[in-house]
């Protein structure tokens, strides 16, 4: 049998129903008693010929609806670890050392991407940073190709990311739960 139909999303609803139902009429024949396989039949050549019909119900809808984040600045939590421990880094040589990761991947262009160092930890060498969002994933891309600084190997670690600075006061992963 040979169906017209008005848009490619009608014909692949037709298809998948169409073969629901042929799948359904061959379970029922297989396995099913006399009775059963009349009541059902009428009631699969009923919905055959309603669909043969062109009288189709209307497919599901799906609605995408993206959100754009408004806000002007992204604010990173980042740790930086040194395979050999106890290396210090002042705030100034950190925020040195971000820039040269930039430059290293994005030249002269990414080196002038404005971002600011809000709190560095020395103890912890980690720090949070405020980026404008359009800069956010270069910075992050820095962060991770980062490999090595004065010949030593060292690696960022994003903790966390968030447009709002208050979202980075706590984590959901370390808090602990008292009974």
């Amino acid at each position: 049998m040979t169906y017209r139909l008005m848009s490619l999303t009608h014909e692949k609803y037709w298809v998948a129903t169409k073969i629901s139902i042929q799948n359904k009429a061959l379970e029922i024949i297989q396995n099913s008693e006399m009775n059963t396989f009349d009541s059902l039949s009428l009631g699969l050549i009923n919905t055959m010929k309603h669909l043969s019909k062109n009288k189709l119900p209307s497919p599901a809808t799906f609605e995408r609806i993206v959100y754009k984040n408004p806000s002007e600045y992204h604010y990173m939590k980042v740790q930086l670890e040194f395979q050999d421990h106890g290396f210090r880094l002042t705030d100034a040589q950190f925020k040195q050392l971000i820039v040269l990761a930039l430059r290293d991947l994005f030249g002269e262009v990414g080196a002038a991407l404005p971002f600011d160092v809000l709190t560095y930890e020395e103890k912890t060498l980690s720090a949070i940073l405020r980026i404008c969002s359009s800069g956010l994933v270069k910075l992050w891309s820095s962060l991770t190709l980062l490999g090595s600084y004065q010949n030593k190997k060292c690696a960022f670690r994003v903790m966390q990311v968030s447009p709002f600075l208050l979202a980075l006061s706590g984590n959901s992963r370390e808090f602990i739960l008292e009974e």
